[in-house]
């Protein structure tokens, strides 16, 4: 009996090995010992020998027909066979729960095995009872959270489900629970809290090296998830981008009588032009602005010029009398003639900033508009704080294991690359100010998210 009691031990250490030896030592000495074979069936069973366990617990059980651990062995072993095993399990479960109703623990086998078969209704019917005959056993909760994970109670991104309180309730009876803090973060994945998620199985491993494995392809999933999120924030943020880019403002001709015309006159010692309005017949109307009155004083004709005077005006004789409006070569500004130059054409234009002559400069099509490389520029400052905040989640000592589990999934590493270049033509695109590297990554970025969906 000391070789039994050792064996459970072992058991308990996972030393699944060492027990094995010490179970088959005792069956070798009691061929018809029941308890030594159900515990080499438990075993077996957590070593994934499946087979094994399906044949020691059945020795066991013709040895003890009702041993109700065994027949609990016998049916989580059948449930791991095949299609057919999985329908005996269920007639296994069953009969043990009959045999025994009021121990929770039956219960909690027969809500295992209904779950596994996709029966969930009614697996939860059967893990709600054995948490009424044993509230306080954190495996039953672990099942019931299990149960509503499977049925889709796990929330969403802004309040948990009644699957994460199953859970916490696990936890809260036995906070080391590494099965629990695995699966609470597997909740979270599945109600889109991807950080929590993340931050859930990294702890997972630490308290359980045992389930390296499966951490490690549950990491890969969560970042993969985080990347297609980001990706398409990404492609959402360049379609603005691109959409703004193209939009230019266009500048307006400086009015004569605005605020800049006057400045530029007065910077030139130049009076300011006076706007006379010129009635059908092209004489000069009354404005309301005062003209001088004094005349304008002009030198004598010359004998035989062909120009008479009029008075003070000097007129040239077959000039008609009505005013003629000046000509498209003569212009209405004020005279700056020095040293001979004829600058009375020059128009004042705006700084290089405003001129609507330079718009053609600045209406570049090959070029992001300013507004374009702005939000191109916030858009993408955001995603890069946002990854950032997401690498705080990850404990330092844990960077390499994470790296090694998202470059060992080729969905997630597929979806790192496409992210990664994306993102720097994007960055290149709006640093450079050219449209032609947005152009490309944007309709690339949304033909490659709709394909990797589907694949990744």
């Amino acid at each position: 009996m000391a070789d039994l009691e050792r064996a459970k031990v072992l058991i308990e250490l996972r030393r699944l090995g060492e027990a094995r030896e010490q179970l088959a030592a005792v069956l070798a000495a009691e061929p018809d010992n029941a308890e030594a074979a159900t515990y080499l069936a438990q075993a077996a069973y957590l070593d994934q020998r499946y087979r094994e366990a399906v044949e020691q617990s059945a020795a066991a059980l013709r040895i003890q027909p009702r041993n109700q651990f065994a027949l609990r062995i016998h049916a989580l072993a059948l449930l791991n066979t095949d299609d057919a095993g999985r329908w005996q399990a269920q007639q296994v479960a069953r009969q043990v729960v009959a045999m025994g109703p009021e121990f929770a623990e039956n219960h909690r086998i027969l809500a295992i095995v209904l779950r596994e078969c996709g029966q969930l209704p009614e697996a939860l019917v059967a893990i709600d009872r054995a948490v009424e005959l044993d509230p306080d056993e954190a495996d039953i909760h672990v099942a019931r959270g299990s149960i509503l994970r499977r049925m889709g109670r796990c929330g969403n991104g802004f309040r948990t489900g009644p699957a994460a309180e199953a859970y916490r309730t696990a936890l809260r009876l036995e906070p080391e629970s590494a099965y629990a803090v695995h699966d609470l973060a597997i909740v979270e994945l599945n109600g889109h809290r991807l950080r929590n998620a993340l931050r859930g199985v990294l702890k997972a491993a630490a308290m359980d090296p045992g389930l390296g494995d499966l951490v490690r392809t549950n990491v890969a999933t969560v970042i993969r998830h985080a990347i297609r999120r980001m990706h398409w924030v990404l492609t959402a943020v360049g379609f603005v981008a691109l959409t703004l880019g193209g939009l230019y403002d266009t500048v307006a001709p400086v009015p004569l009588d605005s605020s800049y015309a006057h400045a530029v006159y007065e910077s030139q010692d130049l009076p300011a032009p006076q706007l006379i309005p010129v009635g059908p017949e092209g004489v000069a109307q009354d404005s309301g602005v005062p003209q001088p009155t004094s005349p304008i004083p002009t030198a004598a004709p010359a004998p035989g010029s062909g120009v008479v005077s009029r008075g003070t005006e000097v007129l040239p004789e077959s000039a008609p009398s009505a005013t003629r409006p000046p000509a498209a070569s003569e212009s209405a500004y004020p005279s700056n003639n020095v040293g001979g130059h004829d600058d009375s054409a020059k128009v004042p234009t705006p700084p290089p900033g405003d001129r609507s002559s330079s718009a053609a400069d600045t209406n570049d099509p090959t070029r992001l508009s300013a507004v374009g490389r702005g939000v191109g520029a916030i858009g993408m400052g955001l995603i890069v704080l946002v990854s950032l905040w997401w690498l705080t989640a990850i404990p330092r000592r844990r960077w390499r294991f994470v790296l090694r589990a998202a470059w060992s999934s080729p969905p997630t590493a597929l979806r790192l690359v496409v992210f990664g270049v994306g993102l720097l033509v994007c960055v290149l695109s709006v640093a450079t100010g050219l449209r032609v590297f947005l152009s490309i990554a944007e309709p690339s970025l949304l033909a490659l998210g709709i394909i990797l969906r589907r694949i990744a």
